[in-house]
Parts: C-alpha cells; structure tokens; sequence
C-alpha cells in the first residue's frame, strides 16, 4: 500500500528536533471520526501512522527516494532528479509560497519533506516516472483561555514576509512541518516555540494546554501551491490549544529566526472552522 511505502520513505529523512516550550497535557478524551479523517483512542499514536483510507493510482519505488545527504548532493541534482521524474523545478517561481530548489531541499535534509519516484498505474506507459512529495504537517488552532467551546476564534497567520522581501498570504492557524519520526504532539511546542517565542509577554515562556479532544488526523494529496506542478501527499494532525502568554492585543507581529532569515509574520484573533475538505497548507 501507498501510505505504508511512505512512511518508509519520511523515515529515511533527518533526526527529530528538540523542543524548548513548555505545555501541560489536557486529559485525553475519545476522537470522533468522521470522512477523511482518521481516529484513534491515542492521538499520540495516531500520528505515527498514515491513514489506511488514502487511495492513489501512484505506486512508490522504494529504490527510487532522493537522498539529500548524498554527497556532492546540491540544488542541482535535486533539479536534474525532478526533471527526470516530470518536475519543471523552473515553474517554483510561479507559486505563491516564493519557494524554490534551495527551499525544498532544505525541507528534505530537515526531515520535513521526503521525496520519491513513483508510476502512474492508471497510465499505459509503464516506464513513466512521476515524483511524489510526501509531508507530514501539524496544523494548530491556538486560543485564549478565557474562549468558550462554541467560540470559533482562533489566531490566524494572516501573512508572511520573507528575507528577502517577498510577501504571501496564509489565512491558516499556524502550520508547521513534522520532523521525521517526530510525533504531532512533539511538534506542538517546537511550533510555537518557533512561530510565537518573539511575541511572548515580558519574555516569560508561553504556556500550552493542548485539547485532546479536538485532534482529527486528515489526508490529502494535491499538486502543490508551493512547489507547481509536484504532486504532494499531506498529513495533516489537526488540534486546539489553549496559549498562554501571548500579546493582550487582537493582531500583531512575529518575527522567526531560519536558516534563510528572518520571517515576519502577521496574526489575528478572528473566527475560523475547519472546512469539509482541508487541502493543507501548500
């Protein structure tokens, strides 16, 4: 099966991180599963594992997984193995993420995206060659303590802007990347340690309760928004939190500190519910 050969392929990819933020455990409840989503009676669990409902007429060769830590392995090779596999790397310019090469391959040497030739079973030339991205990602819809349930108030990632000067809309919660062989719950507090540390009050650490009951493990596959014309397999772990610490204002500023500068971004406090059919950050 598809989802099985993929988790072999994001294991191959780079070490976990470590986390610096602290969070308090909420008490677990029961997941209520409904379509696309997956559930389990242990959330931590359920994310290690990728769902058995995923469908694709794409067949994952495990003899063909790029490897970034390959020596002489640069932005070059990366673009000669996408190009061999029906990738055009020159169409990256287009998306709306201002990704390119360097950005995937940093995405694969961290661990967050793990890359792999595949066949199209449903195409009669056999021999053709497509690249599948596959990427696990935590999307997190942080609240104030004092929101009650039937509050859909959530902080919103209204835009980025990078080192470089581009700028992106979101209009998501916060959404991060999981490490390979990182666990959602894990990625909780390396998330807003990352995205939300610089806006902490009075530089005291931010606080998180995380709300068990609200997790729900959703699949999607697509081309992606940041990466044109790569088809990309999505995990994505949805779950609330209550954050402690934040400014008392409605929106502010963020600035992140990453291996190709600092990204700023701008949140809001502002009404979101989570769509019927939740295509991934990109």
């Amino acid at each position: 099966a598809m989802h099985a050969t993929l988790a072999n392929v994001t294991a191959r990819c780079a070490s976990r991180a470590t986390h610096g933020v602290s969070w308090r455990r909420t008490r677990a409840c029961a997941l209520t599963a409904s379509t696309s989503v997956s559930s389990s009676s242990s959330p931590s669990v359920a994310s290690s594992s990728f769902s058995t409902s995923f469908s694709s007429s794409y067949i994952i060769d495990d003899e063909d997984v790029f490897d970034p830590h390959a020596p002489a392995t640069d932005a070059r090779t990366l673009e000669r193995w996408l190009t061999q596999r029906g990738v055009d790397p020159g169409a990256f310019a287009s998306g709306r993420g201002c990704k390119d090469v360097e950005d995937l391959l940093h995405e694969c040497r961290a661990g967050e995206s793990a890359l792999a030739g595949a066949r199209d079973s449903s195409n009669p030339d056999r021999t053709a060659r497509r690249a599948i991205r596959t990427v696990r990602v935590l999307t997190l819809r942080i609240r104030r303590p004092e929101f009650t349930d039937d509050d859909t108030r959530c902080l919103i990632e209204i835009s980025q802007t990078f080192a470089n000067g581009k700028m992106r809309s979101r209009m998501r919660p916060l959404s991060e990347k999981l490490a390979a062989g990182e666990l959602w719950r894990d990625c909780v507090a390396r998330a807003v340690r990352e995205e939300l540390s610089s806006t902490a009050r009075d530089g005291h650490p931010l606080e998180i309760d995380i709300i068990d009951r609200t997790y729900a493990h959703v699949v999607s596959e697509r081309e992606s928004t940041s990466y044109p014309g790569l088809t990309s397999r999505f995990d994505l772990h949805r779950v609330d939190a209550v954050v402690r610490g934040l400014p008392h204002t409605d929106e502010f500023d963020s600035i992140e500190h990453t291996a190709r500068g600092d990204l700023r971004a701008r949140w809001a406090f502002m009404p979101f519910v989570w769509p019927d059919e939740d295509i991934g950050p990109g």
